[in-house]
This record gives structure tokens, C-alpha cells and sequence, in this order.
């Protein structure tokens, strides 16, 4: 073992300092980026922007120096330090993070108010167009929707007009009487039909159609959830064919079933179709018509269960629809159906997926011994403790001490994950959850543990990035740094030097 260098005391003083300490043992590029990613955050979680600067600058990749440093050209125009924002933005080397840096500093502008410079800083990026749609967006927060409206008029591109209209739309104040939310939705239609590319103008008019559903305006999103359809049948693609399962799902919500039934038969691909009539099901049990919402349930697990591997378009796709239509059918209390989707289900993560959402709808309706059973079925013991972290988080609306019995069964578990970076973020999660429901010194206990925990990390950059993460877990719990802590920061710098 080599002899502590310089500075090796001073690292034991604090997570950050061991933290910083570390990152000079790093010499692989992916995991110095990753860490010094991490340091730079903390430093601007303080408003330390000098520091976070440095570090970023030290990065041999260019692209993620750059990448970084926008985040502190951000943080400096917020803390009103434009000149040294400026300064990082000459420093940039990328043309592309060069124009990045510019946009990132005009919407930061705009977000503190100063609209004018915003603009005319936004004008001068090749990014303008995105800029403008932010700066637009803000100066409608603001209250200067006038202002806001001329500035959309100087975007080129019109898909960032419709963002920045749909934005103000769904934040107007519904009593505005110089303009109506309905009115800037018309307005984005107008820029909708302008976009060139096809399936991009058909995702604006998606979002228009929604955005009425938003404003209870059924008429206008039947029109347009039934204009997406005409066009995006005409495709023949998978894209295609997720437009039309979209569009009937919300012309269900606009009360034309008909519609959507026509539109549904439009789709030929049985698992796109299966996720349409999930759609519907959701619809119906939201409207409160379970009847309606099982009969497409179980429709949609007949679809999936009809296809053989050569049926499959979309392995993932159809893994993700399976999953989520039995939780659904789950929530319907349909035990037998909900297992037969799971049965469906492929590969190892998937059915960690699909019983972890089992659990979770099961204690949504109070069945928590029927939850934890389903325990047994995980086909690793690694994933025990997040899978009862997962069923305390859908416990605590019902019982917050059924909630605590699930986070302590996780804690239990904890020793059988095996990755120690693993362990430790659990053990972060599990020491917030316990505090929010009073468990103050469980939480202390849990996070004490971490600790040591962290010293056991072999990867630097995950032992820097543990580090982080629990010195944030012992600001909350009011914990301070004391000889046990640094007795441990001392045995993790000598482990470094070895």
C-alpha cells in the first residue's frame, strides 16, 4: 500500500472532500465523466459555480466538458452572473454545445424575466427556433401573453411554434378574457399544418386533439382525433397504426365509441390493437363502467394470447402491453386473468416487471397479504427488497403502517442484493421513506449503515456518486459528520491509494 498523498486528511473530513478526493483516481473516460457529473451537480446544488466549472474543464472529452459546462453557463445566468456565462460560453470547443450554450443562456433570461435580452440573444443561436418557443412560453407565465404570441410569430420552424402554443394553452387562466384557450388552439392547428413531415404534423394534431380533451371541449377533439385518423391510416406502418390506436382512445373520452370502434378495426397489428383496447378500458373505468372496461380487458388479453412468435411485430412492445394490461385486469380484482397475462410474459426482468406491478395494485385495493405473497414468484432473491419497496410506496395511501412493514421486509432484504451500489440506493430510499412516515431513527439507522456499505463499493465512480447521494440522506435526517464517519472516509482513502 502506498503512503497517503497530500491532502488524504482532508478528505476525511466530509463526503464531498472524499468524494473530490476520489475523482483523482478515476482514469477511465465514461467513469470520469459520470463523477465528475456528479461533483459538478452538488457544486451547483450550492451555488458553487467557480468550483463546478473547474471540474467540468478538466474533462479530456470535449463533448462532455461542453456538455457540462452548459449546465454551469445555466446556473450563472441564474444567479445573475451573465458576464461569467458569457465567458463559459466562449470557452465552449463543440460548434453544436456552442449554439447549446447560447440557447441554454437566452431561456435562462427568460426565466428570471429579462425577455428582450432573451431574445435577441436567441436570435444569434442556430437553436433560435427552440429558444423562441421557450422564451415564449415564459413571457405567457409571466403574464405577458400579448408579448408571448409575437415572439411565436419570429419561430421558422412551426413545430416549435405548436409546442410553445400548446404550453401557454394549458396554462392560460381560464377567466383571460383577452384571450381563450380555445383560441390558441386554433392557433396551433394552424401551425400544425405547416409542418412538412407527415408523421411529425400528425403528432402536433395528436397533441392538439388532447389538449381540447383538456379544455372538456369534446367537439373540437372529436374533429381532430378524427381528422389523425383519416391521415395516419393511409401509413401502413407501426407509427401509423400508434396514431390511430391514440386518436380512438381519446375520441373514447370524447363519448364516441362508435368512432372508435370503427378506428380500432383499422388496426391490424394484434398487439398495437390489444394496447388500443387497454386505452379503452381505462376510459370506461374512469368513467366508471367497469362492465365496459373488463369486456375490452379481457378482448385485449385474447388478442395477445392468439399470436404466435412469428405474429410478434414489437418483442419489447408486446412484453410492455401484456404487462400493463394485467395490472389492469389486477385492479378489476380478475386474479385468473391477471395471471394468464403474466403468463405471457418473457425473460426474467419482465415478470420482476409484471408481479411488482401485481403487488402494487393489490395493495391499491387493500389485498396486502396477496401482496406479499406474490414474493415467492420473483425468480431472484435480489430482487426482494425493491420489490417491497415498491409495495410499501403503493401502500401508504391506504395504511402508512402497512407501508412501514413493507419498507422494514425491504430493509431485511437488503444483504441479498447483490450489487453493493445497489444495496446502497436502497438503502438511500429506504431512509427517505422511513422519515416521511416518522421513522426518523430507522432512517438514521439505515443510513448509518450506508455508510460502511460505501466502503465495501470497488468501482469509483459509483463509491463518488454513493457518496453524493448519502450526503444529501444525512443533510435530511439533520446527521452530522462525526469520528465514526471519518474513521470510514480515512479507511476508503487508504483503500484508493493501495
Amino acid at each position: 500500500m502506498s503512503e497517503t498523498p497530500l491532502g488524504a486528511e482532508q478528505a476525511s473530513e466530509g463526503f464531498v472532500e472524499c468524494a473530490s478526493y476520489l475523482l483523482g483516481f478515476i482514469s477511465g473516460s465514461d467513469a470520469k465523466n459520470e463523477a465528475t457529473a456528479a461533483l459538478v451537480a452538488h457544486h451547483l446544488s450550492e451555488k458553487d459555480v467557480d468550483t463546478a466549472a473547474e471540474l467540468a474543464d478538466e474533462l479530456k472529452d470535449p463533448n462532455e466538458r461542453d456538455r457540462q459546462l452548459i449546465w454551469v453557463i445555466g446556473a450563472c445566468v441564474d444567479l445573475g452572473d451573465d458576464d461569467y456565462a458569457f465567458q463559459l460560453q466562449e470557452a465552449l470547443e463543440m460548434d453544436s454545445r456552442k449554439s447549446e450554450g447560447m440557447t441554454r443562456i437566452a431561456v435562462h433570461l427568460a426565466k428570471r424575466g429579462d425577455f428582450e435580452k432573451a431574445k435577441e440573444i436567441a436570435m444569434g443561436s442556430f437553436e433560435s427556433n427552440d429558444a423562441l418557443s421557450q422564451i415564449a412560453v415564459y413571457e405567457a407565465t409571466a403574464g405577458n401573453l400579448a408579448a408571448s404570441l409575437e415572439t411565436i410569430d419570429r419561430i421558422d420552424y412551426p413545430k416549435f411554434a405548436v409546442d410553445a402554443l400548446l404550453s401557454i394553452a394549458s396554462g392560460l387562466n381560464p377567466e383571460s378574457i383577452e384571450f381563450k384557450a380555445g383560441e390558441i388552439l386554433s392557433r396551433a392547428e394552424t401551425e400544425a399544418a405547416k409542418i412538412d413531415f407527415l408523421e411529425e404534423r400528425i403528432k402536433a394534431q395528436m397533441d392538439i386533439g388532447f389538449a381540447y380533451l383538456a379544455l372538456e371541449d369534446a367537439d373540437q377533439a372529436k374533429r381532430v382525433f378524427a381528422s389523425v385518423v383519416d391521415r395516419a391510416k393511409n401509413l401502413e406502418t407501426a407509427e401509423g397504426e400508434g396514431f390511430v390506436s391514440s386518436a380512438a382512445i381519446g375520441l373514447v373520452r370524447t363519448g364516441n365509441i362508435e368512432e372508435a370502434d370503427e378506428a380500432l378495426d383499422l388496426i391490424k397489428d394484434r398487439t398495437q390493437a390489444a394496447a388500443c383496447l387497454y386505452g379503452f378500458s381505462r376510459v370506461f373505468k374512469n368513467d366508471g363502467d367497469n362492465e365496459e372496461a373488463t369486456d375490452a380487458l379481457t378482448d385485449a388479453l385474447d388478442l395477445l394470447s392468439s399470436q404466435g412468435p412469428s405474429d410478434i411485430r414489437d418483442s419489447r412492445g408486446f412484453q410492455n402491453v401484456a404487462i400493463s394490461i394485467a395490472g389492469e385486469l389486477q385492479s378489476h380484482n380478475l386474479d385468473e386473468e391477471a395471471m394468464e397475462a403474466v403468463g405471457l410474459v418473457d425473460g426474467d426482468q419482465a415478470r420482476i416487471d409484471a408481479y411488482t406491478l401485481l403487488g402494487a395494485v393489490l395493495c391499491s385495493n387493500g389485498r396486502f397479504s396477496d401482496a406479499s405473497a406474490l414474493v415467492e414468484k420473483l425468480p431472484s432473491d435480489d430482487e426482494i427488497a425493491p420489490f417491497f419497496v415498491g409495495l410499501g410506496d403503493a401502500a401508504i395511501p391506504i395504511s402508512e403502517e402497512e407501508a412501514l412493514g413493507f419498507y422494514e421486509k425491504a430493509a431485511e432484504a437488503l444483504e441479498q442484493v447483490g450489487q453493493t451500489i445497489r444495496q446502497s440506493m436502497l438503502r438511500d430510499d429506504l431512509s427517505d421513506r422511513f422519515l416521511k412516515l416518522g421513522a426518523a431513527d430507522r432512517a438514521r439507522e439505515l443510513a448509518g449503515e450506508n455508510l460502511a456499505n460505501i466502503s465495501a463499493i470497488r468501482d469509483t465512480a459509483e463509491q463518488i456518486t454513493a457518496l453524493l447521494r448519502l450526503r444529501v440522506v444525512y443533510e435530511s435526517l439533520d446527521m452530522q459528520v462525526g469520528d465514526e464517519e471519518r474513521e470510514v472516509f480515512r479507511n476508503i482513502v487508504k483503500t484508493a491509494n493501495w
